[in-house]
């Protein structure tokens, strides 16, 4: 017997699945994870620009000479970073005392008012080293908690 051979055509092997193009489905994350690294980035550079006159009045106020007429000067200087002119350079004594407080998270206002309270007094008088450094505190503890205006009270180690 003679062996036939039937007249069939070669195997052909199917070829690899190509990743393009991408089905819709990957398209929408690839969509999804870029807008959400877009809207990340646009929100820390908002933050970080928002929060850029606290930092250098933190700094200001740490590297800041030994009067508390100068560690005022800062803290006004910072408050007017946030707060319209015309509502801050009229502030003065008890008024500008007042605002500080008011601007403190509620929960810190009393505690915050009694550590002030005789810093007015100790404006015009000659300070000895311990008490501006307790000023000097208090006034870093205020820029912490009472600025930027309008957004949580309390500071996340900034």
């Amino acid at each position: 017997m003679k062996s036939m051979q039937l007249p069939l055509h070669d195997i052909v092997e199917a070829s690899e699945v190509s990743w393009w193009p991408l089905a819709w489905g990957w398209w929408a994350l690839i969509l999804l994870f870029l807008s959400t690294i877009i809207f990340i980035a646009y929100y820390w550079t908002k933050r970080y620009l928002r929060l850029r006159a606290k930092r250098a009045a933190l700094v200001q106020i740490n590297h800041s000479g030994n009067s508390l007429s100068e560690l005022n000067l800062l803290t006004k200087r910072a408050a007017l970073a946030y707060f319209p002119r015309q509502q801050i350079a009229p502030l003065q004594g008890r008024a500008w005392f007042e605002f500080m407080v008011q601007q403190m998270p509620a929960k810190r206002q009393a505690a915050f008012s009694a550590q002030l309270e005789g810093w007015q007094d100790a404006l015009y008088r000659p300070q000895q080293n311990q008490e501006i450094e307790a000023y000097r505190s208090i006034m870093k503890e205020w820029v912490r908690y009472a600025l930027p205006p309008g957004h949580p009270k309390e500071a996340k180690g900034v």
